[in-house]
């Protein structure tokens, strides 16, 4: 049987992300911020400061490991600060520094760039149409069908 690759969806998508992944990094990267760490501090911006690793991991679609790592460095950086939770010593709270907060301006008007450009001759109806296919296509990808479960 032959087939196109081009045909699978996964395979666009992920063309897609590299694309804009590097496109992502451009903008933020002569800030001191790499994309995915950028995921953390806009959330930290948004007024969710004090909250733990575990939280900021599930928040963002990425697993603890990986979230750890990336405290680390914005950590070295000197834009966030981790202390022990009072009522739970394994939990890690994590904080913006002033200068962590310093960034937030400058970080922001990079991100509201690149994703001006990005929707550029996108009317907001498509816009969002795009956003509710993903989601479906997340929750299907995150969803074991009836075959799966049952094992065969």
């Amino acid at each position: 049987m032959k087939y196109n690759f081009k045909q699978y969806i996964g395979i666009s998508l992920h063309r897609t992300d590299l694309v804009l992944l590097g496109q992502a990094k451009q903008a933020v990267e002569p800030l001191g911020v790499t994309p995915e760490q950028n995921l953390i501090m806009m959330l930290l911006w948004s007024g969710v400061e004090g909250i733990t690793q575990k939280e900021i991991a599930a928040r963002i679609g990425r697993d603890q490991t990986n979230v750890a790592r990336m405290l680390l460095q914005l950590e070295k950086k000197g834009f966030i600060t981790r202390t022990q939770a009072k009522n739970d010593r394994r939990a890690q709270m994590v904080r913006l520094t002033d200068t962590g907060r310093a960034l937030e301006q400058e970080v922001i008007e990079a991100t509201n760039r690149y994703h001006a450009r990005l929707l550029q001759g996108l009317t907001e109806e498509e816009v969002e149409s795009f956003m509710r296919v993903l989601a479906k296509l997340e929750h299907n990808a995150t969803t074991e069908s009836a075959e799966e479960q049952s094992g065969l």
